[in-house]
């Protein structure tokens, strides 16, 4: 039947062209036969053969289109497999045939025509054939790495060395077939000696990374520069990463700068972040805070996790561009659907405190736990004072244990805090030795850190103030900030060492610690001069040191600061201090109690009885007792 009415067409336009039919008209026939619900081929060809000798001058715009992509279907229908693959690939995605002249996007016959295409020999074809079944990104429902695997070696066997790398990737990743390191390399080589600049970067990635073959970093710096030279923009990101942190190569930030922009022109996501962190930063240029927003916005687009991750911080908390929660939202879940743990942590705790969304504590709970299990372990110690608390999940210690040593496993020893403070359970001796092993091989002072205040406090483990020393010195010698300030405690507090009182030295590492960042240690330092010791006394420059202290975010001290000004009858500061440390939960029933006498007597603030009964009533319900 279909041919029937192919040849019905055909005589029909043979009559109308033979009574001076127009070929425009002809050809919108044919095109019609293209986009009807069930393409007919036939009959466009039909049709096709009628006019596709008429003359260009004849023929408008848009028909001289249709004309040139009915010459490539006809050369697809005669076998030539290079058209079949154009076909194949304008039909997978409804894209241009010829210039100006797109296919209706019909799955299935482009599929059909690649296939043939393939098996013709057309290496593009099946390489394109290979990307369909590896990452479906047409349609997801037609990921199968047994057919992609095929198709791309049909495609090496007939020279695409696109088709090598492919390969390669697989089974450096083991994804399909047996994991095999040196095979992938191997292939690598085959496809940079076809002068693949892709392939020319991923035999340098390898012989960087030392994975299927010795590490050369004089080689793989060759590979990268002879991809970024080929035109690879992940080659060129390459080298401009080599170039700005000096690796293999005499460092030079403005070739990097140079490389990066290459890069990011050819639409490397990743280049694009660290082109805008440059312009952000002015890193080697002159700073340009629109330009780097706009560099990290394609990023963004282009589906890069750590750009869209970064943009959500900046609408957060407001830096570069004004704070807009909605966006800092939108960001954060675009980087959180392509797998970042850092974005789901930063969501969890926007929903927990309730910016720009409903305060939802059980569903923070849930992307606490997402992340955690992505890896974060931040999200894992969290979770464990989730559970401890009964924040957002029902209260569960063994959880809550299970949490916060898993959070340590992952390498973040503070998280040993919340546990030693907390619960005494025993630690696995074992559990103790990795810790210890990891802290070593990674140089991670915040296991050390961990570890020495487990024995400092001999929670887990059996007091020993030598071990808790030896774990803070290491701490302390890998930079960890209150790694440090427990070593100046250890020569500040008699409990806590066995070689006596130091007031010099234990200043010396509270100054040490306060410079790396612990307000913990700045207020160390304003005690010693509070009680002159180390130091002449000086009560104003104690509090100073503790104002230091909060303003580096640090909330132990609001208390302490309300008591100070108290002291000097700076009453209003003192309402202040006092207020801030009830609501950071800094004795806050000593902070209630003390509001609560402010309010009574009137001193800083208006007298308001009722308001000092409230806050009595309030440091009672927190156990303070009335003096």
């Amino acid at each position: 039947m279909k041919r029937l009415i192919a040849l019905l067409l055909a005589l029909s336009c043979f009559l109308l062209c033979g009574c001076g039919a127009d070929p425009n008209e002809t050809l919108r026939q044919a095109d019609n036969c293209f986009r009807a619900q069930v393409p007919d081929e036939e009959g466009a060809l039909a049709l096709y053969g009628q006019v596709k000798n008429a003359r260009r001058n004849k023929l408008e715009e848009d028909t001289a289109a249709i004309l040139d992509g009915l010459q490539v279907l006809s050369a697809a229908q005669a076998g030539d497999a290079q058209a079949q693959g154009l076909v194949g690939w304008g039909y997978l995605w409804g894209e241009s045939l010829a210039e100006g002249y797109w296919l209706p996007q019909n799955i299935p016959l482009g599929l059909q025509y690649l296939q043939q295409a393939a098996d013709g020999g057309d290496p593009l074809a099946a390489q394109r054939l290979g990307d369909v079944y590896a990452w479906g990104d047409v349609d997801k429902s037609l990921v199968d790495k047994d057919k992609a695997i095929a198709v791309f070696r049909q495609a090496a066997e007939n020279g695409s060395s696109t088709a090598l790398v492919r390969l390669g990737w697989f089974y450096y990743d083991g994804d399909g077939v047996e994991l095999d390191r040196e095979k992938a390399y191997a292939l690598f080589c085959r496809a940079a000696e076809l002068g693949d600049p892709e392939g020319l970067c991923a035999k340098g990635q390898l012989l960087s990374w030392g994975e299927g073959v010795a590490w050369d970093g004089d080689a793989a710096f060759d590979c990268f520069q002879a991809s970024a030279e080929g035109g690879d923009p992940e080659g060129m990101n390459l080298l401009a990463q080599c170039y700005y942190f000096g690796t293999y190569v005499t460092r030079n930030r403005y070739k990097a700068l140079d490389w990066f922009t290459r890069a990011a022109e050819g639409g490397n996501a990743s280049a694009m972040f660290s082109l805008a962190a440059m312009y952000l930063n002015g890193d080697s240029v002159s700073r340009d805070v629109d330009q780097g927003l706009d560099w990290l916005r394609r990023a963004a687009e282009l589906g890069d996790a750590e750009a869209c991750y970064t943009l959500g911080t900046y609408y957060e908390w407001g830096d570069y561009v004004g704070i807009g929660y909605p966006q800092a939202l939108t960001y954060y879940q675009k980087a959180a659907d392509l797998g970042s743990a850092d974005a789901l942590y930063e969501l969890a705790w926007m929903m927990h405190n309730g910016k720009g969304t409903t305060a939802n504590h059980a569903r923070a709970a849930e992307l606490l736990e997402q992340a955690a299990d992505l890896g974060n372990f931040y999200a894992m110690a969290d979770l464990g004072n989730f559970y401890m608390w009964g924040d957002g999940v029902e209260k569960n210690d063994a959880l809550a244990k299970e949490w916060l040593l898993r959070a340590a496993d992952a390498g973040f020893g503070d998280a040993l805090y919340t546990y030693g403070w907390n619960y005494r359970d025993e630690i696995d001796p074992q559990r103790l030795k990795a810790w210890e092993q990891k802290a070593a091989a990674e140089g991670n002072g915040s296991l050390y850190y961990g570890l020495g205040l487990l024995y400092a406090w001999g929670r887990g483990v059996e007091p020993d103030k030598d071990e808790a020393y030896a774990m803070f010195s290491r701490g302390a010698e890998l930079g960890h900030a209150e790694a440090t300030d427990w070593l100046g405690t250890m020569y500040y507090w008699p409990d806590y060492n066995s070689m006596g009182v130091d007031y010099s030295k234990a200043l010396e590492l509270f100054r040490k610690a306060a410079d790396l960042g612990s307000g913990s240690a700045m207020v160390h330092i304003g005690l010693c001069y509070l009680n002159g010791q180390g130091v002449p006394k000086d009560r104003l420059k104690g509090r100073e040191w503790y104002l230091k202290a909060a303003e580096a975010g640090y909330t132990g001290c609001y208390y302490s600061l309300g008591d100070l000004y108290y002291e000097t009858g700076d009453y209003a500061d003192a309402a202040h201090w006092y207020q801030m440390g009830l609501d950071a939960f800094d004795s806050p029933g000593d902070c209630a109690y003390m509001l609560g006498k402010l309010y009574q007597s009137g001193k800083g603030v208006d007298q308001d009885s009722k308001k000092a009964d409230g806050y009595f009533a309030l440091a009672e319900e927190y156990g303070r007792v009335w003096t």
